[in-house]
């Protein structure tokens, strides 16, 4: 009795752990797909990098990324349709971001790109006249945005706000706009506010003033127009002490005086007008494409049709030079203006030449919208293709996956028939039980002899990969150059026993030549591609060339035979001590830190310059800054600002900014010291998820 008690357990046991054993196997693709579509610097810098590629190989690109799970297919429909978005290819780019949209995988990935998703597809909506569906997308997006009370989801719900009165007022409920327009203007000033010293949401006042103030002019309504001026001149004066860049705060000034001359034309206060309008003409916003667009609507505004006419004319030479399509809204802006002016100034025989070349011109603009609605339907017929092929591969693994299940299940009723096959003979043979007892200590001891075996071979393992890490950690230099002036240090971590980053130097003559760099994956593979890439930079940078030019022969060597498809980021660098200058050439690395400056240190803005290692025949673009002397340059890897806490919460790049600005500078060392402390306190006990690597560099 008792037997057959011992056995049921066993059986019961057997049965909780088939099942548990499917539960786990159920759950382990969606955690590991949760870790691999966890937004990084790497995918980003390489997708940054594609965009300045052509349309075929810009979606290939994207296809792969997406082939290879990289990214999800919500990330990469939003990425396809934002790029028919640039090129106005309209029913591609409803199609694409519909099915970003689709179910909730783009928010939970990116929501700043699902929001701008959503934004864009409101204003696609609204482009093709589907002003109701606009409205949808907008009042979605407002009130998913409404729920986050922070800065960021505040400003993302002022733009849709601004998106249902631009649709209210397409609609003719003027009234409604009006309250709509009211109410996003005291939400739009709170938030700069309580920001002052907030750029962007000072920013973001200027940009909804102007675009409202278009809305309000290409209705032809202007009694409420002059209070969104108002706003802003506002908003221009709290940009002016927030925003840092001349360049910058210009560019929205000078839209502020054109608006200001429209409006006061349009009011009947045409010498005021006309006085903005000859200050707007100082600016250098005024001699751009746009700013030339502006000079021409002000003029039609003004009824000064002669001036209007030699502009308009300047307009047709720049879009004939651009081979602007003749599209319907090309006709009515550009040639429909000039005809406006020859017929406003006498000239009625070059007005009636003007329209019959528009007649001309309708005929094109129908044979090329025709052809570019081909064109979409083509897309749109192999996007159907493509989930055709998707669904056909899912109903092939579903009838997979029911042909395992079965499979189980049959495992399973084997498992209970050897079980209640061997309580039978267990009962019929129990006194050979002594018998059986001996030889189970036989095989038990010849167990404990194989479980030595294996402790030792795992001991000589370990031993081989401590060697190979200090192997390893010999290749990259720990002691720094002893000159005058210079302060340099740098520490590798990894995070097994061998990694993939790096870090080097050399000196030569009265140049600096160093580099950092995070090769893809870890462990042994990652450690001699590592390896090899020390060597070529060594030798390469011997030889005094550029860094860009280093990057260049560096890639051309790597990707011969590379069939493993490895690649690794880095950023080199040239410091001429004898100046302080620096050239540098970045390849889809994390930017440095450079100090220094107002800010007490900002992330540097460079060239995209894609990975190493990926395509042969890449040449690599540098740049330089004239002098960095007492400015200290910070450089790392994605194990600083991706490391994770318990609950996988990454390190940041605001905590790292936050951090080294408010680290008064004494040394190289000193600063990197502070960040490992940092780090560990922020992994408060969990494993490293990636190698970590850091190097500070100041010439005094």
């Amino acid at each position: 009795m008792k037997t057959v008690k011992i056995f049921t357990a066993l059986a019961f046991i057997s049965f909780l752990g088939l099942v548990s054993c499917r539960q786990a196997e159920d759950e382990r693709p969606v955690k590991k797909a949760m870790r691999k579509y966890v937004s990084s610097v790497k995918v980003r810098n390489m997708i940054d990098a594609a965009e300045a590629y052509d349309d075929m190989r810009f979606f290939a690109f994207i296809d792969s990324l997406e082939g290879a799970d990289v990214i999800p297919s919500a990330e990469a429909n939003y990425r396809r349709g934002e790029r028919y978005n640039d090129h106005d290819r309209q029913r591609s780019t409803i199609l694409y971001l519909q099915k970003a949209l689709e179910g909730n995988e783009l928010r939970d990935y990116d929501i700043p790109h699902y929001y701008q998703a959503m934004i864009d597809m409101a204003a696609v909506q609204s482009n093709v006249d589907n002003v109701n569906e606009c409205m949808r997308v907008s009042t979605r997006g407002y009130e998913m945005a409404s729920l986050d009370t922070t800065a960021f989801g505040r400003d993302w719900a002022n733009m849709f706000l601004q998106r249902i009165g631009s649709c209210q007022l397409k609609l003719g409920h003027d009234d409604e706009a009006a309250k709509t327009f009211n109410m996003l203007r005291e939400k739009a000033e709170a938030l700069a506010m309580e920001h002052p010293d907030k750029a962007e949401y000072q920013k973001s006042c200027l940009i909804i003033a102007n675009n409202i103030i278009s809305v309000y002019l290409n209705h032809r309504k202007y009694s409420n127009i002059t209070s969104w001026l108002t706003m802003m001149e506002e908003a221009l004066k709290r940009y002016a002490v927030a925003e840092t860049s001349r360049e910058k705060y210009e560019k929205y000034r000078s839209m502020l005086i054109c608006n200001k001359a429209i409006i006061l034309a349009m009011t009947g206060h045409k010498k005021e007008g006309e006085a903005a309008y000859q200050e707007y003409l100082k600016t250098d916003r005024a001699k751009t494409y746009y700013g030339i667009y502006d000079q021409a609507f002000y003029l039609e505004c003004s009824e000064q049709w002669d001036k209007l006419m030699s502009v308009q004319l300047t307009i047709d030479s720049i879009e004939l030079s651009e081979d602007i399509a003749p599209t319907l809204d090309y006709l009515i802006s550009s040639p429909a203006t000039l005809f406006k002016a020859m017929l406003h100034t006498g000239r009625k025989d070059e007005a009636l030449k003007k329209a019959d070349e528009i007649i001309s011109l309708l005929d094109s603009a129908r044979r090329w919208q025709n052809r570019n609605e081909a064109s979409e339907l083509a897309v749109i017929y192999e996007t159907q293709q493509k989930e055709d092929q998707i669904a056909q591969q899912k109903a092939t693994l579903a009838h997979q996956k029911y042909t395992l299940e079965h499979e189980r299940y049959i495992t399973m009723a084997i498992i209970f028939a050897i079980i209640l096959v061997a309580l039978v003979i267990f009962s019929l043979f129990r006194y050979r039980s002594a018998k059986r007892l001996a030889v189970a200590h036989s095989q038990l001891k010849e167990a404990y002899d194989q479980l030595e075996e294996t402790t030792t071979a795992k001991e000589r393992i370990e031993s081989e990969l401590r060697i190979a890490r200090d192997i390893q950690m010999s290749m990259v230099p720990n002691t720094f150059p002893n000159i005058d002036g210079l302060d340099m240090y740098a520490v590798m971590t990894p995070a097994r026993e061998v990694g993939g980053d790096l870090y080097d130097y050399l000196l030569n003559d009265d140049m600096l030549y160093f580099c950092l760099g995070d090769v893809s994956g870890k462990g042994v593979p990652a450690a001699m591609f590592m390896a090899q890439t020390i060597r070529l930079f060594r030798a390469i940078a011997k030889q005094k060339h550029s860094p860009a030019t280093i990057a260049t022969r560096i890639n051309k060597e790597l990707t011969e035979n590379n069939e493993q498809g490895m690649f690794v980021t880095m950023f080199i660098a040239r410091l001429h001590l004898d100046t302080g200058k620096l050239d540098f050439c970045n390849a889809g690395h994390n930017p440095p830190v450079l100090g220094g400056d107002d800010n007490k240190g900002d992330f540097l803005e460079m060239i995209p310059n894609a990975p190493i290692g990926l395509w042969p025949e890449l040449e690599y673009d540098g740049e330089e800054i004239d002098n960095i002397q007492g400015r200290p340059l910070f450089i790392y890897t994605d194990g600083l600002n991706e490391a994770e806490n318990p609950q996988q919460q990454q390190f940041g790049d605001e905590h790292l900014l936050e951090i080294l600005r408010d680290t008064p500078f004494d040394s190289s060392r000193q600063v990197i010291e502070t960040l490992q402390a940092a780090v560990e306190r922020h992994r408060n006990g969990a494993e490293p998820n990636d190698d970590l690597t850091m190097m500070c560099v100041v010439w005094s």
